[in-house]
């Protein structure tokens, strides 16, 4: 299993994480039936790279391994959309994918995640991100 994930990690993450953008902007409108007005579809937080919010990451908050999928050897990436305000908290995250029984652990993770702020012209801004939380059998905590 680890020689096929090694193969084809590449391509499944650069999918998954255009796929988790997608996703998580879908989340986050409003039903079809109501219409947005122009300042609200002008007004959606700047999209950041996994990479860039990587790098304004200041606290990663382990999520710890449910162990429900301990016993039933359930391992494997979480993805989820977060959007975070401008002083660096993450405020929504949205499941898009990954494990159904290792979602609520890592999305609690996710909650205090805690990043410096992203700047545009200068401004604290709120942006949206996609965030991965990995999991490994064997390991009490999740992993980077």
């Amino acid at each position: 299993m680890r020689l096929h994930r090694d193969i084809v990690k590449l391509p499944v993450v650069m999918f998954v994480l255009c796929s988790t953008l997608s996703l998580f902007t879908r989340a986050q409108e409003k039903k079809p039936d109501q219409q947005p007005s122009a300042s609200q579809t002008d007004s959606r937080p700047p999209t950041v790279s996994v990479r860039e919010s990587k790098e304004h990451l200041i606290t990663r908050v382990d999520a710890s391994y449910p162990p429900i999928a301990a016993a039933a050897h359930v391992s494997g990436v979480a993805v989820f959309g977060a959007e975070i305000d401008a002083a660096g908290n993450v405020t929504t995250v949205v499941a898009l994918s990954g494990p159904e029984m290792l979602r609520a652990a890592a999305a609690e993770a996710v909650k205090h995640y805690k990043y410096r702020p992203f700047l545009v012209n200068g401004v604290p801004t709120i942006v949206r991100t996609a965030v991965q939380v990995k999991f490994v059998l064997g390991r009490p905590k999740s992993v980077e």
